[in-house]
């Protein structure tokens, strides 16, 4: 979303959902060896939103270069369940929940071509800054013997880059 406030000056609004999913089989059923089929299940769920700011210059015409900022808050939720064979040929499961906060602040460059009136195609690259931090896991166990549910952080990791972006893409809009 792209809303003008003045002929060269525009706020931005970008907002992102996925959804991914995974299912693997780790143990085919057998039973002549009393094994029971067993999968690992993974889903990820991110929403995030990027709002900014650009800044257009005289270009010609129909050529609208711009520079600007934005800024990325995202939030990311992950679940995994990994089956086990239990005594009797029972299956459990370990349940993990877990999480990801992204916050990032990039420089943008661009230019928007206006095919007709109020229809542009458009690209842009950048350079910025972005934090990923991964958030305690809350581990779980179903039907599985023993077992007691708690908190980890074994795998979780932090990450900062710093560097260029390119949206390889065109960019179709119109103008309200």
């Amino acid at each position: 979303f792209r809303k003008f406030s003045s002929p060269t000056s525009a706020f931005r609004l970008g907002v992102f959902i996925g959804h991914s999913s995974t299912t693997t089989v780790t143990q085919d059923e057998n039973s002549t060896l009393s094994q029971v089929e067993l999968m690992d299940k993974e889903s990820n769920t991110t929403i995030s939103i990027q709002p900014g700011i650009e800044k257009h210059f005289a270009g010609t015409e129909r050529l609208s270069p711009y520079i600007g900022g934005v800024v990325n808050i995202g939030y990311g939720m992950d679940n995994k369940r990994e089956e086990q064979q239990e005594p009797n040929n029972s299956v459990g499961a370990k349940i993990t929940k877990g999480g990801s906060l992204d916050l990032g602040l990039n420089a943008v460059a661009g230019f928007d071509y206006y095919v007709a009136n109020k229809l542009y195609l458009g690209t842009e690259i950048g350079f910025g800054v972005a934090m990923s931090k991964d958030m305690t896991n809350k581990v779980s166990w179903d039907n599985v013997t023993g077992a007691q549910d708690g908190e980890s952080n074994v795998d979780n990791k932090s990450t900062l880059n710093v560097g260029p972006n390119v949206n390889g893409q065109l960019r179709l809009g119109w103008v309200f």
